[in-house]
C-alpha cells in the first residue's frame, strides 16, 4: 500500500509541474499579447485565447487526478478512468471515497485541504460543504432552473420583463422598488409548495400577494398566483436577487424553476456613464515587417545640441538574434539557468545584460497595441511642410511620443506605392504630433487619404542602461565596495555632535528631527565609504527634504564639492532644483538643471521657468541647448534625469569631476538606470547617496521575465534586503550605512497606523500639524466621529466597453462624485477646496468616467475648480499627497477571478507595494470604494477592512463575515425545504455538479 501511494504522489507532483508549465506557458502567452491583460481580461477573453489562440504543447487529452485515480478529459468533454471506475461518482457527494485515496487531498467542491479520511467525511457533512455543493448544482443548472416548464410560465413584472428568467430593474438610493412575479398554468392543475429567496440580503424582501410563502397553493389552468420582490438600498450598486419556486405535478413529480432579479441602483449620471458600445476584444494588428528601403524625413535639428560633445561611443546593443529567438520560447528556457544564478560581482554584467534585452523585447511586442490602420493625416496649420497626426492618449504616455522620436506610416490602399516613409516628431502638443516626411510623400500627400501607423520608442534610455552595466565600460574593481558593499562596525555616533550639527542646518525645522539629523550629518562625514549611504524614506517622512538639506551641507563644506542630483522623472528632478536654490546657500548661478533635448519647455516647473537665465538649458525659442563642458563646470550642482546623466557619461569631460552622487527616490529605477551615473561619474573616492523607500511602488517593467528575475528590483531595494551591511543588527540598524526616517508629517494617527504596523514595523510617528489632520474628524459622513477613514461597500458591476480592455464601475464612481460634492460643500470647512482632494482607481477607464463626471458638473454647474481634482493611477500619486483621498478599486463581479489573481500574484488586489502608496497618500480623511466581499480575499486589502470595521468605520453594502455560518444554515434549510439540497440530488444533477470542465481552461 505505500508503495503504491508513493507511486501515485509522484504521479501526481508529475501532473502538478505539468499543470505548472502549461499555465505558465498560457501566462508567458498572453502578456506578450496584451502587457496589462490582468488588469482587463475576464475568464472568457482568457479562455477563447487559449482555446482559439495558443495552441498548447500537449495532445487531445489532460490527465487529472481526481481523489487518487486518474482521470482523462477529452476535448469532447467526457471522462474515462484509468486505475478506478469509468464511470462518473454514483454517490449524491462527488468526493471520491476510494480506499486508493491519498491525504491530504482538496474537497473537489470548495477546495479546503481535508488531512484524513475522518476531517473529509466531517466536512462533507458540514454546513458549508453542503451549501456549496448546492450553489454549484444552482450554477451548472442554470439554464434549465431558470426555464419555463410543464406548462409553468412565471413572468416577472407587467408584461414580462425578463429574458432568459433574469431581469435588471433600475432604482435610485432610498427608494423602495417593488416587482411582481406572476406564477401561471397553462395546461394542468399544479401544486405550488413553496416559494423561498435564496439571497441572505436584508435590503430585499419577498411577500405573497395573498396568503403564505411557505403554505401549498393549487393553481388551476389559466389562474394566477402573484408574489411581491421589493428592495430597498441607500447605495449604489447592484442588489441581487435569487427566487426559488418549488412545484409537484399530480403526477407526484418535482420540478424547480428560479427567477433571477437584480436591483441596480444609481443616480443621475447612471446613464451617461453607461458603456458606449458592447464590449469587443481589440483585434490583434498584424504588424508588417518593415522594409530595407525606407525613405526618412529630416530629423529634428537641436540647436546648440552639438556644445557639448559624444567622444564616448555607445554601441546600438541591439537583441541578439539567438536571444530573440530564445525570447521568443515560453518563459525562455534556454536562458533559465543564467537567469536564475544569483546576481554577484561575476554574472553583473551579463544577466543584467539578459534581463534588458528580454525588456525590450517585451517593449518592442507592446508598443504595437497603438499601431493604428487607415487613419488620416492633415497638413499642419501651424508648422509649413509637417503633417499633423492625431494620437490619442498621447496627453496621458500611451503611447509616449517625444519630440526627436520617429513613427513609420505606410499607404493603406494596396494602389499606393508600396513603400514605407518614416516621419520625425518635431512638435508635441497634446494629442497631436507634427511630423516631418520625405518629400516624396509629401508630394503624393492629398487631404483625407488613409495611412497604416507604425509606433516606436525611444531606445536611448535602454541603451544608456546596457553602456552602464557593459563589462567593457564597467570597472567593477572600483564599483565592487559600492554595488556590493561590505558591513561596517556599528559606532553609537556622539550625542553632543549630533546636537551642535542640528544647529547649523539651514533648515531649522529639521533640527529636531534626530533621524534626519543623522543622516545629514553621516552624508557630510562620509562615514559609509565606499559605500552608498542609504536614506530610508517611509511616506511623509520628509526624506527629499532630508536629501536637500544634505546637498546644501555639502555644497557648503567646500567649494571643491561638486554634486550630480538625479531622480528618475522629470518633475521630481525639478523639485529637486527648486528646493535646492530656495532657502540656503545655493546661489541660482551655480545649479544647472540640465533637461533632455526632447522635452518640452511647457512641462518645467513654474518656479524654474522665473530663473530660466541662471539655471535652466534652454535658448530664447523655449529649446534645449546643451552647454558646452566648460560652462557646465562653472556649476557646482547639476540636476538631472537618470537617463540624462548619460549624455555626461558620453562627453567623456567629467570623469573624477563629481564628488557626489544623489539618486533620489531610487527605488523607482531599474539598478542598470541608477548605474548610469555611478558607473560613468563617481570616482574612486566619491560619496553616493541612494534615497527612497522599497517598500513603495518599484520601476515600471513590462517583460515578465524581467521581472521574475530581479530586473524589478532597484539597486536601493537590493541593497536594503540582500545586503547584510544594511540589515538590523539587533533590531537596529547602522546609522553610519543608513537611516530609517521616523516622523511622519502627512498623515492623520488613524491613517497611519495600518501602513506603519504593515509595512514599517509599526515605528512610524504621527507628527503631521493637528489642526490640518484633524480638520475633517467630525465631518457628518463619518461612520465612526474622531476617525477619519471610511471604507464604503459597493457591490457594483465592473464592466468594459468599445475596444477597450480596461474595467470601469458606474456605481463607485457615482460614489465618489457623493464624497466630492459633500466635501465640497461642507458648512465652516472652506478649507476644503478641489485642489485637496485626490481620487486613485487602478484602472484607466475609471479614471476616465469619473473624470467625466467632474467635467459634466464643471459645465453644468459653472463650477471650473473641478479640474483641480487629481484623478489617475497609483502610479500617478506616487511621491504625492493631498487632504482627502478617494480610493474606487473597480473589480467586483468576478470574484472567480481571484484565485488566478492569487496565483499568479496579478493586479491591483495582489500587489502589497501599491496597497501601501494608495493609503499612504491622504492627510486628514481616507475615503476607500470597493467590494468587500472581493477585496477581503486579499490578505492586505482585507486587514485595511476588518480596520475599518474594528472601529465602526465601515458603511455601505451589508457585509459581516460574522454572520456567514448563521447565513449558510439558513440557505441549508431553505434548500432542503425545495428539495434541492444535495442530499436530495438525482444521479443526473450530482454528475452536472461534478463537472470538471473548467480544468480544460489551464
Amino acid at each position: 500500500m505505500s508503495r503504491k501511494n508513493d507511486r501515485q504522489q509522484e504521479q501526481y507532483r508529475h501532473f502538478s509541474e505539468r499543470i505548472k508549465r502549461i499555465g505558465d506557458d498560457f501566462f508567458t502567452y498572453v502578456r506578450q499579447e496584451d502587457q496589462d491583460w490582468q488588469l482587463e481580461w475576464t475568464k472568457s477573453d482568457l479562455r477563447d485565447c487559449y482555446t482559439n489562440e495558443y495552441k498548447p504543447p500537449r495532445g487531445k487529452e489532460l490527465t487529472v487526478f481526481q481523489g487518487g485515480r486518474v482521470v482523462y478529459f477529452k476535448r469532447a468533454g467526457t471522462a474515462t478512468g484509468g486505475s478506478a471506475s469509468t464511470s462518473p461518482p454514483t454517490q449524491s457527494n462527488p468526493q471520491d471515497t476510494s480506499q486508493d485515496k491519498t491525504y491530504p487531498t482538496p474537497c473537489d467542491v470548495c477546495g479546503i485541504i481535508v488531512t484524513s479520511e475522518v476531517q473529509e467525511q466531517q466536512h462533507i457533512k458540514g454546513a458549508r460543504h453542503r451549501a456549496n455543493l448546492s450553489k454549484l448544482f444552482i450554477r451548472k443548472q442554470a439554464n434549465n432552473l431558470l426555464e419555463n416548464k410543464h406548462g409553468v410560465v412565471i413572468e416577472i413584472g407587467e408584461g414580462n420583463l425578463s429574458k432568459n428568467g433574469q431581469v435588471t430593474v433600475s432604482s435610485k438610493p432610498g427608494v423602495l422598488q417593488t416587482i411582481l412575479l406572476n406564477v401561471q398554468s397553462s395546461n394542468t392543475p399544479v401544486t405550488l409548495t413553496r416559494v423561498s429567496l435564496l439571497s441572505q440580503d436584508p435590503r430585499l424582501t419577498l411577500k405573497a400577494a395573498v396568503g403564505g410563502l411557505t403554505k401549498q397553493k393549487l393553481i388551476q389552468p389559466g389562474q394566477k398566483y402573484t408574489t411581491k420582490l421589493s428592495c430597498k438600498s441607500n447605495d449604489f450598486g447592484e442588489v441581487k436577487a435569487l427566487v426559488a419556486f418549488a412545484f409537484q405535478l399530480q403526477t407526484n413529480k418535482v420540478f424547480h424553476i428560479l427567477r433571477s432579479v437584480t436591483f441596480s441602483v444609481g443616480g443621475e449620471d447612471k446613464e451617461d456613464l453607461a458603456p458606449t458600445a458592447p464590449y469587443k476584444r481589440r483585434a490583434k494588428v498584424a504588424v508588417t515587417p518593415l522594409p530595407k528601403n525606407v525613405l526618412s524625413g529630416n530629423p529634428v535639428q537641436f540647436s546648440g545640441s552639438g556644445e557639448l560633445p559624444q567622444a564616448v561611443k555607445m554601441q546600438q546593443y541591439g537583441i541578439p538574434s539567438n536571444v530573440s529567438r530564445d525570447l521568443n520560447l515560453p518563459n525562455a528556457p534556454n536562458l533559465l539557468e543564467e537567469l536564475e544564478e544569483p546576481l554577484s560581482a561575476g554574472n553583473y554584467s551579463q544577466k543584467f545584460q539578459l534581463l534588458l534585452y528580454a525588456e525590450e523585447h517585451q517593449m518592442k511586442v507592446d508598443i504595437h497595441q497603438y499601431d493604428r490602420k487607415g487613419v488620416m493625416l492633415t497638413r499642419s496649420k501651424k508648422y509649413d511642410g509637417l503633417l499633423d497626426l492625431n494620437v490619442p492618449g498621447l496627453a496621458e504616455n500611451r503611447p509616449s511620443v517625444l519630440r526627436g522620436d520617429h513613427l513609420f506610416v505606410m499607404f493603406a490602399d494596396s494602389s499606393r506605392p508600396d513603400k514605407t516613409y518614416k516621419g520625425f516628431v518635431h512638435h508635441v502638443e497634446l494629442e497631436v504630433v507634427s511630423l516631418c516626411f520625405h518629400k516624396d510623400l509629401m508630394k503624393l500627400f492629398i487631404e483625407k487619404m488613409k495611412f497604416d501607423i507604425q509606433f516606436t520608442f525611444s531606445r536611448f534610455p535602454i541603451r544608456s542602461s546596457h553602456f552602464s552595466v557593459d563589462s567593457n565600460t564597467l570597472d567593477m574593481d572600483r564599483l565592487k565596495p559600492v554595488i556590493f558593499p561590505e558591513p561596517k562596525k556599528m559606532k553609537k555616533t556622539d550625542a553632543e555632535k549630533l546636537d551642535a550639527f542640528a544647529k547649523k542646518l539651514f533648515d531649522r525645522n529639521l533640527a529636531n528631527n534626530l533621524e534626519q539629523v543623522k543622516s545629514i550629518y553621516h552624508i557630510l562625514h562620509g562615514t559609509s565609504l565606499p559605500a552608498p549611504y542609504l536614506v530610508f524614506g517611509p511616506p511623509g517622512t520628509g526624506k527629499t527634504v532630508t536629501v536637500v538639506e544634505a546637498m546644501k551641507q555639502v555644497y557648503h563644506q567646500s567649494k571643491k564639492n561638486i554634486i550630480l542630483a538625479c531622480a528618475p522623472s522629470n518633475s521630481a528632478a525639478d523639485l529637486l532644483a527648486k528646493r535646492l536654490v530656495d532657502k540656503g546657500p545655493v546661489a541660482r548661478t551655480h545649479l544647472l538643471r540640465m533637461c533632455a533635448l526632447s522635452r518640452n519647455y511647457d512641462s518645467v516647473d513654474p518656479a524654474l521657468q522665473e530663473i530660466r537665465d541662471d539655471c535652466l538649458n534652454y535658448d530664447r525659442f523655449n529649446y534645449v541647448v546643451f552647454p558646452s563642458p566648460t560652462k557646465i563646470k562653472e556649476k557646482r550642482i547639476i540636476v538631472v534625469t537618470m537617463v540624462t546623466a548619460g549624455r555626461l557619461v558620453l562627453s567623456g569631460c567629467f570623469k573624477d569631476f563629481f564628488t557626489h552622487i544623489f539618486l533620489d527616490e531610487a527605488g523607482h529605477s531599474i539598478e542598470p538606470e541608477a548605474l548610469i551615473s555611478v558607473s560613468g561619474l563617481l570616482p574612486k573616492n566619491g560619496q553616493l547617496v541612494l534615497a527612497g523607500d522599497p517598500k513603495q511602488l518599484g520601476p515600471v517593467l513590462r517583460s515578465p521575465i524581467s521581472k521574475k528575475h530581479g530586473l524589478e528590483i532597484s539597486l536601493l531595494e537590493r541593497l536594503m534586503t540582500h545586503s547584510k551591511a544594511y540589515q538590523r543588527h539587533e533590531g537596529v540598524f547602522n546609522d553610519r550605512m543608513l537611516s530609517k526616517l521616523l516622523c511622519n508629517y502627512r498623515s492623520h494617527p488613524n491613517i497611519l497606523h495600518l501602513p506603519s504596523e504593515m509595512f514599517y514595523d509599526g515605528e512610524l510617528k504621527v507628527c503631521a500639524d493637528q489642526l490640518m489632520r484633524e480638520c475633517l474628524s467630525k465631518v457628518d459622513v463619518l461612520p465612526a466621529k474622531n476617525f477619519p477613514v471610511i471604507f464604503h461597500g459597493i457591490d457594483g458591476k465592473d464592466e468594459r466597453e468599445a475596444n477597450s480592455p480596461s474595467f470601469f464601475n458606474v456605481a463607485e464612481a457615482e460614489q465618489v462624485w457623493q464624497y466630492i460634492s459633500y466635501l465640497l460643500n461642507l458648512a465652516g470647512h472652506k478649507n476644503v477646496r478641489a485642489r485637496d482632494i485626490g481620487v486613485i482607481s487602478p484602472y484607466r477607464r475609471q479614471v476616465q468616467k469619473i473624470r467625466q463626471i467632474l467635467g459634466k458638473k464643471k459645465r453644468r454647474n459653472n463650477r471650473r475648480d473641478l479640474g483641480d481634482i487629481k484623478v489617475g493611477s497609483v502610479e500617478e500619486f506616487q511621491g504625492q499627497e493631498r487632504l482627502v483621498i478617494i480610493i474606487s478599486t473597480v473589480r467586483s463581479t468576478n470574484a472567480e477571478y481571484l484565485k488566478m489573481d492569487k496565483d499568479y500574484k496579478l493586479g491591483f488586489l495582489r500587489n502589497p507595494k501599491r496597497f501601501n502608496v494608495a493609503i499612504t497618500r491622504a492627510k486628514a480623511l481616507l475615503i476607500c470604494i470597493g467590494n468587500p466581499h472581493m477585496l477581503s480575499k486579499d490578505e492586505h486589502w482585507n486587514r485595511f477592512l476588518e480596520y475599518c470595521r474594528d472601529n465602526g468605520a465601515y458603511k455601505g453594502c451589508p457585509y459581516s463575515p460574522e454572520e456567514v455560518e448563521q447565513d449558510i444554515e439558513e440557505l441549508n434549510a431553505e434548500m432542503e425545504s425545495l428539495n434541492i439540497s444535495p442530499e436530495t440530488m438525482t444521479q443526473e444533477e450530482a454528475t452536472a455538479v461534478t463537472d470538471q470542465e473548467w480544468r480544460g481552461d489551464l
